[in-house]
């Protein structure tokens, strides 16, 4: 656990700051190894059907780290007082927000997700797949949402080298079970989806052993784990603008990826048009 208000200012934030930035670079891991599995073994249309939905996968997971920044905040500020009773009660009570989120997440999305990919106009070949990736990816929204709270208390408490480590569990599983479910068992671009979600719930449950284990000061009291209605809407209060926040910095994304989409339709239709026209001049020359 480092102590951010003791020592040189410089070195305690090289300390905090570098696994941070290293687990940055690796988060990017979890996206390179759909494409390059999706791709390779199950080919392009498969690979064209994740990157259809990444802008939303994006937005979804732009979500999370809202709702998680706001976490980080309230877990530091309590840590900061040294408040291990307050901390121990925000945590139990992000948990709950997180969940609720998540049930939101999964629900909203897998009605909105075929209407939105229309509404994107989603080519038809890779659609099928495409709507199988992004309703797995919003039913298992809390395995990462689970996970993003996890790294928070970690974070919160200046430990970020733990966090480094719980993500280097998760990227190393994902990859293996991405193998496993798309090359193996046939699962399709689907499995690819149930792969990172399975990873990140190893990772959780890794984290959340670790916690208690190397933290005992947070393991929870009698009646700390009881939802707290004054704290629920401190941690929501705090949580909805910052997620929303993040959002709409990714809905240019999304409206990018509709107007990538109609190009592509628009140019299908005019070589379409082309090469009718030109067989109907070569065919009365045969």
């Amino acid at each position: 656990m480092l102590d951010m208000t003791k020592g040189l200012v410089l070195r305690s934030l090289l300390m905090f700051s570098i696994p941070a930035l290293i687990g940055n670079v690796l988060n990017q891991v979890y996206s390179l190894t759909d494409s390059i599995i999706v791709g390779r073994i199950l080919g392009m249309e498969a690979l064209a059907a994740v990157g259809c939905t990444m802008p939303i996968v994006l937005l979804a997971a732009s979500l999370m780290i809202g709702v998680n920044m706001a976490v980080s905040i309230l877990l530091s500020q309590a840590y900061g007082k040294g408040d291990m009773a307050l901390l121990r009660r925000t945590f139990a009570n992000s948990l709950y927000v997180g969940l609720a989120a998540a049930i939101i997440m999964a629900v909203g999305g897998n009605l909105l997700a075929e209407p939105v990919l229309r509404l994107l106009g989603t080519p038809e070949g890779p659609f099928p797949d495409a709507l199988a990736y992004i309703r797995v990816n919003f039913t298992t929204a809390f395995c990462p949402l689970f996970y993003f709270i996890l790294s928070c208390a970690y974070r919160g408490m200046g430990d970020s080298r733990t966090d480094l480590y719980c993500l280097m569990v998760s990227v190393g599983a994902n990859i293996f079970l991405d193998y496993l479910f798309v090359a193996e068992l046939g699962w399709g671009v689907a499995g690819s989806a149930w792969a990172t979600a399975a990873a990140q719930l190893m990772s959780a449950v890794f984290a959340t052993i670790l916690l208690f284990v190397k933290y005992p000061e947070i393991r929870f009291q009698k009646g700390e784990l009881r939802p707290n209605p004054a704290m629920l809407r401190n941690v929501t209060k705090m949580a909805a603008p910052i997620a929303l926040q993040c959002a709409f910095g990714n809905l240019g994304n999304i409206v990018a990826q509709g107007a990538v989409n109609a190009f592509v339709a628009l140019m299908n239709g005019a070589m379409k048009g082309v090469s009718s026209a030109f067989n109907a001049v070569r065919e009365p020359l045969r």
